[in-house]
């Protein structure tokens, strides 16, 4: 096992140290699987191979920017994705990572990211560096120094652009590296899309920065497949992988007995369960499904993150004991080195006891130094203050509570559903749906509220159902489960076909999005309306 400083470099405080500081080796790097099997690989590199490819990278980006210039990287997820950005980091460029402009709405966010940050350079599929590209030395930035710009989800709102220092990602690199113990002996495998800061950090940096191999595959292989990714752990003997709550469930329900019997999970040391809220029945239907693959129930480890803290705050540890509160909240862990976390009552302006629900605060090296070109909202999000506490903290506009040091998330502020006096979190209702109507998974729901005409507020839930499903049966089964498990009336409830409920590019419901979408109409051709 490798110590944080060890790896990252005792003087230089960032990525590119690794690559620089003689770890540039022939010991794997990183593979990259075809979409044809889970086992066939399509490139393979060394870590100097990595180092060459950068240093190519850096080389075409300097002949078309400056120090300090925004570089879009588009690019499709892969080797040459990871070439480029850290080529930016490199090269003492500010990386935006995006999604690669295959879809209309992927192209119009792409134009929206170009124009926000004032992009100089945007490198899609055909910007790959050539073996014959010329390379370019890489420079050691300051800590202080901006790295990337890392745009929100925009699961509630917007997205925005929140700016990363190198100092802030070694900060979250050297947290997660603490978390988990992970050392060269670890190896990853990983789907994430790489735009996203779970698949940038977690699948892409912590590997380099930590020394030891990744093999990753393409998003759209795992959701065309979900038991690619396991054959891929068992195979490789894989350490360390996660994802979001749904692919858990997604394993569960698509991957028959045949296949798992071919799976040997026993090596699974780390299973991060994140970048959405963490499910205890997920946890407990995914353990109980694959325990007779031999995966170890204690790997699984729910956490808590977000962009504005590069993306780790709190997980559990490996083999630590889960325990549920009695409304089977899920810890999420204590939080990570050099991280503060306090539940604050925001209307009083003060910090709430164990067991008390209130606004998730965090503080601490990690957090990013605010959103690009927007100082007011940087000030209001990032300039939280606590009476007798030094330090600034971080509106994270999620609700949660802590017991015994672990963080215990609830859902968003702006999706609490108040009703009679009585606050109940969307996510819950969601969740409450998808046990009895259908896999969230593959039937997504969104619960949400808007104004009716007389300005009151009315329940919606919108459901996804294929086609052929009787509607009329789902929305009697939707109102049961609200009475049941909430004592609850919906307003309205809409079937919709499948697409209908809007996602985050980290596939989190976007209830926002399909609340604008419910009232401009453009869900179902003839949905109901508030009345």
């Amino acid at each position: 096992m490798h110590a944080v400083g060890e790896v990252l470099g005792q003087s230089v405080p960032d990525i590119i140290a690794a690559l620089r500081a003689g770890n540039a080796d022939d010991s794997p790097a990183f593979e990259m699987v075809g979409w044809r099997g889970a086992l066939s690989t399509a490139r393979t590199w060394t870590r100097a191979d990595l180092a060459t490819a950068v240093r190519r990278a850096a080389g075409v980006i300097c002949q078309h920017t400056q120090p300090g210039d925004r570089v879009v990287v588009a690019l499709p997820p892969g080797l040459d994705f990871v070439a480029m950005f850290l080529g930016c980091l490199g090269s003492r460029r500010i990386a935006v990572p995006a999604q690669t402009p295959a879809t209309t709405r992927a192209r119009d966010f792409l134009q929206r990211i170009v124009a926000a940050t004032d992009a100089r350079l945007v490198l899609t599929d055909s910007s790959a560096p050539t073996p014959h590209a010329p390379e370019a030395e890489l420079r050691t930035p300051a800590p202080t120094e901006d790295a990337y710009i890392q745009f929100t989800s925009g699961s509630t709102r917007a997205p925005r652009g929140a700016v990363i220092t190198h100092g802030a990602l070694a900060s979250n690199l050297a947290a997660i590296g603490d978390a988990w113990r992970l050392g060269r002996e670890d190896h990853g495998v990983f789907w994430l899309p790489p735009f996203h800061d779970m698949g940038l950090v977690g699948a892409l940096l912590t590997p380099i920065a930590f020394g030891f191999p990744a093999t990753l595959m393409h998003p759209a292989a795992f959701l065309r497949r979900p038991a690619r990714w396991l054959e891929l752990i068992s195979a490789r003997r894989a350490t360390f992988s996660g994802a979001p709550n749904f692919a858990f469930d997604l394993c569960v329900d698509r991957i028959d007995d045949v296949a798992r019997a071919r799976l040997d999970l026993s090596s699974w040391r780390v299973a991060v369960n994140g970048a959405e809220p963490v499910s205890a029945a997920t946890l407990q239907r995914f353990a109980a499904a694959f325990a007779p693959c031999g995966f170890p129930a204690g790997a699984l480890a729910p956490g808590y993150g977000l962009a504005e803290s590069v993306l780790f705050v709190t997980a559990q540890r490996p083999d630590h004991a889960r325990t549920l509160t009695p409304d089977g909240a899920v810890s999420c862990g204590a939080p990570g080195v050099g991280l503060t976390v306090r539940i604050v009552d925001e209307a009083r302006g003060v910090a709430l006891p164990d067991g008390e629900t209130g606004a998730i605060w965090v503080a601490g090296p990690s957090l990013a130094r605010g959103y690009w070109a927007a100082p007011e909202e940087t000030a209001a999000m990032f300039g939280a203050q606590l009476p007798e506490e030094p330090h600034l903290f971080l509106r994270t506009g999620d609700l949660g509570f802590l017991r015994g040091g672990e963080l215990h998330v609830c859902g968003r502020l702006k999706d609490v559903i108040v009703r009679a006096g009585r606050k109940v979190h969307a996510a819950d209702i969601e969740h409450a749906i998808g046990r009895r109507v259908g896999a969230i998974g593959s039937r997504r729901t969104a619960v949400f509220a808007c104004a009716a005409p007389d300005a009151t507020e009315r329940l919606v839930v919108v459901h996804e159902i294929p086609s052929g499903i009787d509607e009329d049966a789902t929305r009697i089964a939707i109102a049961e489960a609200l009475g049941a498990d909430f004592d609850l009336v919906a307003d309205v409830i809409v079937c919709a076909p499948r697409g209908a409920v809007r996602v985050t590019t980290s596939g989190k419901v976007a209830r926002a999005a399909t609340r604008d979408a419910y009232l401009a109409g453009a869900l179902a051709p003839h949905a109901p309306r508030v009345p």
